[in-house]
């Protein structure tokens, strides 16, 4: 029993130990997670600015379908993204990559990743 007790015990220490950070946000080890909404038939915001490394995650917050489409090589190629549905795309590389809705063509945005 008693061996039991101080094991929930250390358990417990090395729970709460671990609940804070320890990474440094300047150190490059942490990735970033951005959030573009979809609403009333617009990207929000249009246009932002990431770090190779970053996740960016699109959410759509409309009741109609919606894309986040790329041209050429660009990574940013969601499927159709139902209401209340997200896409994540991490960025490997830097460069300015603008999007469209495909059903939308005039909902446009552009991600500009750098270094």
């Amino acid at each position: 029993m008693r061996t039991t007790r101080k094991l929930v015990v250390l358990l417990a220490v090395v729970a709460v130990a671990g609940c804070g950070s320890t990474s440094d946000p300047d150190d490059g080890a942490a990735e970033e997670s951005t959030q573009v909404e979809i609403v009333d038939f617009a990207f929000a915001p249009e246009s932002l600015s990431v770090v190779v490394g970053d996740t960016v995650t699109f959410t759509n917050r409309d009741d109609a379908t919606h894309t986040a489409t790329g041209s050429g090589a660009s990574p940013i190629d969601s499927p159709d993204i139902a209401a209340d549905g997200g896409f994540s795309v991490t960025f490997d590389e830097a460069g300015t990559f603008e999007y469209l809705c495909k059903f939308h063509p005039f909902m446009t945005g552009s991600i500009t990743v750098g270094d």
